[in-house]
């Protein structure tokens, strides 16, 4: 009986000992062996320098058998409560739930309607100028212009002498081609915006003039004193006529980039009042696209004899030559905007390929005697250069208006193609330069 009293005793304080290693509030589920040691079926934790009572919880304690101790004890709950396998046969603990997160609530307000005094204090809604300037996703100009044709200041071909006893000479481009009316027109499709705040556009424009025209004449001072050439019909003439025409077309279709203006600023008062203050601003426009334009010339040389019949004695000469150039160009717009009105100019300059042809057809007494036309590709340049002022009517109608010039170099000119030696194998001249300048009035529509 001693005995038994004293193993019950020391498995008593073994037991203690053991839930005194163990995590407080915690029961390790698991079984006895036929040594009366108990056998853990779950893990414990690794120990660590943070908690030396691990390292004692590593090794089995041996403990004597209780008897009141059920040998299959539950495993534990989800939340380290003990669970029985069969409730009936002992207590059920409730599993621990987590803490519930606590969330802080945003204060109530007394009044969260504002009044009228406290919506009159609040600033102006931000609104730009720059939404007055190519707010919309078409735009179109359309100009009324006027040009003048300069004469070349240099060469000038003669067309005839007279060698009578006062003289005198006829020369191509002596006379003025005057001032000829025209139109420009330009349609543009905004595509889309960028992030640096430019517009992307593509643009489609026609630029056309009235066919410019001027004549000239020289009669003798003596019967049959103007001489020209050997040519048969324009020696021994008494008046010898020039007629010179031309005309000039335009097509482009150009990609523009153009930044936009920024944001006015919102300036308070003294008295607390708010107003909104234009921003001066500047707006680039960068181009580049292709072009094609065509610049045409007739040139007829006549000499005719006093009270002779044109069949008998008469001499024409006409020339006609065609440049159809076509090529890439770039350019460059600076526009200095203020609130309704702005100022700026505008560049563009391109390299041409210019397929030229000259056609020479010569009458002696109304009979033809000779008509060639040889042909010519080679190199020709353009530059155009505009100083314009707009002013907004609104944000969808400008005034504008213009000073124009524009010039060709590379040309094939009627009067420098003038062979008086009626050449078998003609060449064709194509050094000629013209130079327009002029001046416009129109409207910008945006829309």
């Amino acid at each position: 009986m001693q005995h038994y009293l004293l193993a019950g005793l020391v498995g008593f304080w073994l037991a203690g000992e053991t839930s005194a290693v163990a995590a407080p509030g915690t029961v390790r589920a698991g079984s006895i062996n036929s040594a009366g040691q108990p056998t853990l079926t779950e893990p414990l934790p690794a120990p660590n320098k943070y908690n030396p009572t691990l390292m004692a919880r590593r090794q089995p304690q041996p403990m004597m058998a209780d008897p009141g101790l059920p040998e299959e004890v539950a495993p534990l709950g989800p939340s380290g409560g003990l669970r029985l396998d069969n409730p009936s046969s002992g207590s059920l603990l409730d599993e621990m739930e987590p803490p519930k997160p606590i969330v802080p609530s945003m204060p109530r307000l007394e009044n969260p309607i504002m009044d009228e005094s406290a919506l009159a204090q609040m600033p102006a809604e931000p609104w730009s100028s720059g939404s007055w300037f190519f707010s919309g996703q078409r735009y179109a100009e359309v100009d009324f212009v006027v040009f003048e044709r300069a004469r070349p200041k240099r060469r000038r071909e003669v067309l005839a002498i007279d060698v009578g006893p006062t003289g005198g000479i006829l020369q191509a481009f002596s006379e003025t081609f005057g001032t000829e009316a025209g139109v420009r027109a330009m349609l543009g499709q905004n595509l889309y915006r960028d992030y640096l705040n430019r517009d992307h556009s593509v643009e489609l424009t026609f630029f056309g003039i009235n066919q410019f025209q001027t004549s000239d004449a020289i009669d003798a001072q003596a019967d049959n004193s103007l001489v020209t050439t050997n040519l048969q019909g324009f020696n021994a003439s008494d008046i010898v006529t020039s007629d010179h025409r031309s005309n000039f077309l335009s097509y482009e279709m150009n990609y523009r980039i153009r930044t936009r203006l920024e944001r006015d600023r919102m300036i308070m008062g003294p008295d607390g009042s708010w107003t909104r203050q234009y921003t001066h601003g500047h707006v680039f426009s960068f181009l580049a696209g292709l072009r094609h334009l065509t610049f045409d010339e007739e040139f007829l040389l006549t000499g005719r004899q006093t009270g002779v019949d044109p069949t008998v004695y008469a001499g024409d000469y006409r020339v006609n030559t065609e440049n159809d150039l076509l090529g890439v160009q770039i350019g460059g717009e600076l526009r200095s905007q203020y609130e309704t009105w702005s100022w700026g100019v505008l560049g563009k300059a391109g390299a041409y390929v210019n397929f030229s042809e000259v056609h020479r057809e010569v009458s002696v007494a109304t009979i033809p005697i000779y008509d060639m036309s040889p042909t010519l590709q080679d190199t020709a340049f353009l530059g155009e250069l505009s100083f314009f002022g707009a002013y907004n009517l609104s944000p969808n109608w400008t005034l504008r208006a213009s000073l124009d010039m524009v010039g060709i170099a590379g040309l094939a000119q009627a009067p420098y193609n003038i062979d008086y030696l009626l050449s078998p194998r003609p060449e064709v001249v194509n050094h000629g330069f013209v130079q327009l300048v002029g001046m416009s009035f129109g409207m910008e529509v945006v829309w």
